[in-house]
């Protein structure tokens, strides 16, 4: 949860106090943090030539070297603003915040520029008073830089809130910019014009009180833009699920050790080291000869075939599981997404109930201060709103646990809420019982059966022969006779040989061991494919069942209990009203349409619960 720098101060300080490193020895540090020293570097030049430049043209343009610190005044203002952004937001300072500073100051000098041009202009004009000419060229130009800031604050919107590919660089960014333009608007409009005063001739006392009375305001406002950016932010179920897929950590890991088995397929080839060797002495002879040998074991080709064959299917593996892992993100994610948007029409229907007992609540109220109704009747009535607000209160809680789980698994550092569509989940199609062969959990099962099968094909290999090549080359010193001539030889003189052998493996016994290991453990494997395919092809006959009763009960709802319920309704409160039942009837008849309602509801989230899980053998 940090960010890089404190990880590696951490780890420094750490290292400094554990290990002592021999001399000539020492430890650096790369990658990221690398790159952020790096770009440090760059920033802690860039930034003071970027703030001299400014400087420089301002100088130039108003001829003032007053007016131009009265304008660059802006810059510390804007830097407060994109700090208290950054800190509001929970993010540290990073190398695309320090671009969004330079960007900044660059903007926030227009405001400055704006105002002091006017009042130089109305100083031209022939308004010599100058809290005349301040308060006139204020107002003249509010809008202007009003303008100017609105428009570079909505242009860098979306990258504040964007959570697709790049945010990390984006929202910094963004973040600094709209922070920092907010205050150097603000402290701008208050500030600029009491230094202007001040350099011309002082400040009145009531437009330094009035300043007191924006200050007071101005923190009103920071205190809104915290509460803001903690904003939920609506999203639908297309963009969620591909935000999860991006960014979830477990799929991540999952692609990961996928590229890991990948990777790993290359070592199916492991040629043993070749065998060089020397010798020096009386090797053939009285005399000292020298002797050289170059040796390799090869394995049988189809050792290596096979070998890669076992690590193929091991990467089909770890590709299934990948997209298992996958698979059951989407279905949690769904769940989740639709999870909330019926707690949001539960909530609808708690509020709706509140307001109805509410009013009741504050008719009985009035009816016992007349002496209309008794103690019972606004008790009954006040129990009745109690409940309800705390169903609404447990709710909140509810949706809001919902809410942190759905961010977890987007892996999103905010939280967001689903963008209001329909509350019941669309299945297209009934899944067949074809279908479940193609699960994850059954491909991963059945590939791995065959991975044991072709590690057995591979074990087999291993009664094969081994080959031996190899190659020597040696002197012999000394008078050799050779067809009756006798010859001396010396080191100089090579002879040498080729050599080529087999290593036949007699004693196998262990492999034959493991070779029946593994058809056991394939045996093993075949059955567990069976039992969970059997298993999968129940559970899709059961949620076909639990569809069917669902949407019977949905059908139910529709086409009886809820018109019912509201022909309830409606004839409960004209007859309340006209006295035709009391409290108590009232009361019942009122509940009992809330409860068809709310079981309407939660009919809705059983037939999601099993859309969701059917919908996973149309998506494989």
């Amino acid at each position: 949860g940090n960010d890089v720098q404190t990880v590696v101060q951490q780890l420094q300080e750490k290292i400094n106090s554990t290990i002592k490193l021999p001399p000539a020895y020492y430890i650096t540090y790369g990658g990221q943090f690398e790159n952020l020293v790096a770009a440090k570097k760059r920033l802690s030049i860039a930034v003071p030539v970027s703030l001299l430049l400014i400087f420089f043209m301002l100088y130039l343009a108003f001829k003032s070297v007053k007016q131009g610190l009265l304008i660059f005044s802006a810059i510390p203002l804007s830097a407060i603003g994109g700090v208290l952004a950054l800190w509001m937001r929970g993010m540290p300072f990073s190398i695309s915040a320090g671009i969004g500073f330079i960007a900044l100051f660059g903007v926030a000098v227009l405001n400055g520029i704006v105002l002091i041009t006017e009042f130089n202009q109305l100083k031209n004009a022939g308004v010599t008073a100058v809290k005349e000419r301040v308060m006139k060229g204020t107002k003249i130009r509010l809008r202007p830089v009003l303008m100017t800031a609105a428009v570079a604050s909505l242009g860098f919107m979306p990258m504040a809130l964007s959570n697709g590919a790049g945010a990390e660089v984006q929202r910094p960014l963004a973040t600094v910019v709209i922070g920092g333009l907010i205050t150097a608007t603000l402290l701008t409009l208050l500030l600029l014009p009491v230094l202007y005063l001040l350099a011309e001739g002082g400040i009145p006392k009531p437009i330094f009180k009035k300043s007191k009375k924006m200050k007071i305001i101005l923190s009103i406002i920071f205190l809104v833009t915290g509460s803001a950016i903690q904003a939920q932010y609506a999203i639908t179920l297309s963009a969620a699920l591909d935000t999860a897929i991006k960014q979830n950590a477990a799929v991540t890991a999952a692609t990961l050790k996928t590229l890991a088995a990948k990777n790993t397929e290359g070592t199916a080839a492991d040629i043993a080291p070749a065998a060089l060797t020397a010798e020096y002495g009386k090797v053939n002879s009285y005399y000292t000869d020298t002797k050289l040998s170059l040796s390799q074991q090869l394995a049988f080709p189809l050792v290596y075939k096979k070998q890669r064959e076992v690590l193929k299917a091991l990467t089909q593996i770890q590709l299934l599981n990948e997209n298992l892992v996958k698979t059951e993100l989407k279905k949690q994610v769904a769940v989740l997404f639709y999870e909330m948007l019926v707690m949001q029409e539960k909530k609808k229907l708690l509020q709706q109930t509140d307001s109805v007992y509410n009013i009741f609540f504050q008719r009985q109220e009035q009816r016992l201060k007349a002496g209309d109704a008794n103690i019972l009747e606004k008790t009954a009535a006040e129990t009745q709103l109690l409940q309800v607000r705390n169903q609404l209160t447990v709710l909140h809680d509810d949706y809001k646990i919902l809410q942190i789980q759905f961010s977890a698994l987007l892996n999103a550092g905010v939280l967001y809420e689903p963008v209001k569509t329909d509350m019941k989940f669309l299945l297209p199609l009934n899944p067949v019982a074809e279908q479940v062969v193609a699960l994850p959990a059954l491909k991963i099962k059945e590939q791995e059966q065959q991975t044991a099968l072709k590690e057995v094909d591979y074990l087999k290999t291993k009664n094969l022969p081994q080959f031996n090549a190899g190659y020597i080359n040696q002197s012999f010193v000394g008078v050799q006779n050779i067809n009756g001539v006798d010859k001396s030889f010396t080191a100089a003189n090579r002879f040498s040989s080729g050599m080529l052998g087999l290593n036949i493996p007699l004693f196998n016994k262990a492999n034959k061991a493991r070779i029946a290991a593994g058809n056991v453990t394939a045996s093993a494997l075949q059955a567990e494919y069976s039992t969970l395919l059997k298993q999968q092809q129940a559970l899709l006959q059961t949620l076909l069942v639990k569809k069917q009763k669902n949407e019977s009960m949905l059908q139910y709802y529709l086409q009886t209990a809820l018109p019912q319920a509201k022909i309830i309704t409606d004839n409960a409160n004209l007859q309340f009203a006209s006295g035709a039942i009391n409290y108590l009837e009232w009361i019942m008849l009122t509940n009992q349409t809330v409860n068809i309602r709310s079981e309407y509801i939660n009919a809705i989230n059983q037939w999601n619960t099993t859309a969701i899980e059917l919908n996973t053998y149309l998506n494989n």
